[in-house]
């Protein structure tokens, strides 16, 4: 019971990761890379199929956290919703960025791109 309730609060978190990524103006195949998920599960996870037979690994889990919490990070800093669903298509000029779009440094799955993209948002002051 208590991995029901764990993997079902994943899958809620999972289909709000999705519907920020559509915020940002990804497509799918980014949110594949981004959340490291395969496409059948994808597909099910769109549909609101019965997914509960996919037991999510922790690295996923925490992609799913850093997207949700890169959203809410954005929405503290900003009030406008261009800047909130924007930012991460824009180019930024920071020595980590270095011209690029937060969405380019995390679009090819690699987990520390994701993770090192996520702690520079974190440590966003405006």
């Amino acid at each position: 019971m208590e991995k029901d309730i764990s993997q079902t609060r994943f899958v809620v978190g999972l289909r709000a990761a999705i519907k920020i990524l559509n915020h940002w103006s990804t497509d799918q195949k980014q949110h594949l890379s981004i959340l490291d998920i395969p496409e059948q599960f994808y597909a099910s996870v769109q549909s609101q199929d019965n997914i509960h037979h996919y037991d999510l690994t922790e690295e996923q889990k925490i992609r799913i956290s850093y997207v949700l919490n890169i959203h809410a990070k954005l929405r503290t800093l900003f009030m406008n919703k261009d800047n909130i669903y924007g930012f991460m298509s824009m180019a930024n000029n920071n020595a980590y960025f270095e011209g690029q779009t937060p969405l380019d440094k995390i679009s090819f799955g690699n987990f520390n791109d994701l993770k090192t993209t996520y702690n520079h948002i974190q440590g966003m002051v405006i």
